[in-house]
């Protein structure tokens, strides 16, 4: 799939990997080489009314990791008591399907632990959680399109209908009921962030485990005084100017004066999920409003939680905690929320979004509320701090394993 957005983000993604995988001192092990992923294209409905990218919105292409002991020729969908393991793994922003697999080795990583029998197989699903903006944050929204029905509705029922997975149909209505011992979800950064929404907004109705890797948990760490003056300078505004003028100059899109905006990216494709302006609303006349798209004269965009002066806009920061996984939490019952669900989450101790101080909060929030779960604050070493992107290829095999442990013990045909 083309990409109209490049994404300093990504490409700094990228190259940090490239770094990451030079400065590892690994011990010789064999050589898994790469095997192309089942591609799986598709038109999906729930995508279809995105106002930010048109009706070509809803072609999407999904990457699906089959298991070396998986066999095309020998396994079929919805044979009743057998079937693989179903890992759901969701890319940070920036990033799209091919990410795990292209750029984090997913394939190899997993094929080597399967060999030496530190995880069962699994088949591992690489949805496209990406936008024009750069991602959707896997939430539902009128001016993205609704991405968390594309995956919970459409993408897991390909799935299951496709693949060799723990899912049946009932004889009687003909619905499709999937295991959900067998499936699990995580993801890095804005796919932390989707995994931990939609575990937490499901419980163990989908999922028997849940992991994230920097995940956005808590907006309030993130959207700092600094962030917020980093968009800023971004787009040219000096520190000391807080005329609407200026502001009102702010943009996503780079230009020759202002090549990365990285983190106005980020904001926006954030805005977009959790406060797009009232799409009945088409010529808006309220400063906080940024278009950023135009259909035949009508106007779309986004309400921006700040103002000229760096000042937080309750009203549009409360539709933002409304999305919010730690205000979302502390709102459930006392025995509400994630229910018996296994829950892992790392991040490095250097994150520049400091996503690790909302993961710590987060952390400390789970353990007062007597819920058991793992968290890992992870450091780099001298000259290679632990960012946001750095050790993500180091923390992937612990991801699998995590899984794979909480997973009941395979039942498919061959299998010894």
């Amino acid at each position: 799939m083309k990409r109209i957005f490049t994404g300093f983000l990504f490409l700094a993604l990228f190259s940090l990997v490239l770094v990451s995988c030079e400065k590892r001192e690994n011990p010789v092990r064999p050589r898994y080489l790469y095997r192309v992923p089942y591609e799986q294209k598709g038109f999906f409905t729930s995508l279809q009314g995105s106002i930010l990218d048109g009706s070509n919105a809803g072609n999407r292409t999904i990457y699906v990791y089959l298991p070396p002991q998986y066999n095309r020729d020998r396994h079929f969908a919805l044979q009743s008591g057998y079937g693989f393991p179903v890992l759901y793994l969701l890319h940070d922003f920036g990033g799209d399907y091919e990410t795990f697999y292209n750029v984090y080795k997913v394939q190899q990583i997993a094929d080597r632990l399967i060999a030496e029998g530190e995880i069962q197989p699994m088949i591992i699903v690489m949805p496209d959680g990406y936008n024009s903006l750069g991602g959707s944050f896997y939430t539902n929204s009128d001016l993205n399109g609704k991405y968390q029905d594309y995956l919970i509705n459409e993408v897991m029922l390909i799935i299951d209908t496709t693949f060799h997975t723990m899912a049946k149909k009932d004889p009687d209505t003909k619905e499709i009921i999937a295991d959900r011992r067998y499936k699990a979800i995580s993801g890095h950064g804005m796919g932390g962030y989707g995994a931990f929404k939609m575990a937490l907004e499901f419980d163990t109705t989908l999922f028997q485990s849940v992991s994230a890797m920097s995940p956005f948990l808590s907006f309030a760490s993130f959207l700092s005084k600094e962030m917020i003056e980093e968009v800023f300078k971004e787009n040219g505004i000096s520190e000391n100017d807080s005329s609407l003028a200026s502001y009102k100059k702010i943009s996503p899109w780079p230009d020759s004066l202002h090549p990365d905006k990285s983190k106005t990216q980020l904001i926006f494709a954030m805005a977009a999920a959790f406060s797009p302006h009232d799409k009945n609303d088409t010529d808006p006349k309220v400063p906080y409003f940024f278009e950023v798209r135009n259909v035949v004269g009508k106007r779309y965009g986004v309400d921006l939680p700040f103002d000229s002066t760096r000042a937080i806009i309750s009203g549009i920061w409360d539709r933002w905690l409304s999305h919010d996984i730690k205000t979302m939490f502390t709102k459930l019952p006392p025995n509400g929320g994630f229910g018996e669900l296994n829950i892992y989450l790392d991040c490095g101790n250097f994150d520049q979004l400091k996503l690790n101080e909302g993961a710590s909060d987060f952390d400390k929030l789970l353990s007062s509320a007597g819920i058991e779960h793992t968290y890992i604050e992870y450091p780099g070493y001298e000259g290679y701090p632990a960012g946001h992107m750095n050790f993500i290829f180091d923390r992937l095999p612990e991801i699998l394993k995590f899984h794979s442990q909480h997973f009941p013990p395979p039942h498919y045909f061959g299998y010894k």
